[in-house]
């Protein structure tokens, strides 16, 4: 979930495991909550602005200057029409990154709905998915307090 300002709410799970971590931003501090060791490390965030329309078209432009971008086809992901993307670096020689991505976007909103990374073998290294797009839904809130678990223990950082 993303609700301006600064409002951020993702539940992250690690290939292989059932387990899932809560990153929450109430806009002030950042927690990122592991169930499995009930820690929370508390963050405080830095004064940013927003992210504008032409920060979006920089970041595009950026990836589209050091990135060969080909169109795989057009893929259903959570009953949306998605555009399936590769990627890979268009440096080449020894020093030169050596991996690729598969980008799924959303055809209606343009987000990238799925991503996952993978090594110089094929081998998957990282997955990013969002599930159950709403855009400009209203979201309250109190989606974006964070409730301390009995016994939790706080590190804070920064």
């Amino acid at each position: 979930m993303y609700k301006k300002p600064h409002r951020i709410k993702n539940f992250i799970q690690e290939l292989g495991t059932e387990e899932e971590t809560l990153v929450l931003s109430d806009g002030e501090f950042r927690w990122t909550y592991i169930p499995g060791t009930n820690t929370i490390m508390k963050t405080k965030l830095p004064k940013t602005s927003e992210i504008t329309k032409s920060d979006y078209l920089t970041i595009i432009g950026i990836t589209l200057n050091d990135t060969n971008v080909s169109l795989l086809g057009v893929e259903k992901l959570d009953n949306r029409e998605t555009y399936l993307l590769k990627t890979s670096p268009k440096e080449t020689g020894e020093s030169a990154a050596q991996y690729y991505t598969k980008v799924w976007v959303d055809k209606e909103t343009w987000m990238p709905l799925k991503y996952e990374m993978y090594d110089s073998s094929g081998n998957l290294t990282a997955k990013v998915e969002i599930w159950d797009l709403k855009v400009n839904s209203g979201i309250p809130d109190s989606e974006f307090v964070f409730n301390i678990p009995d016994g939790a223990e706080i590190k804070t950082t920064g």
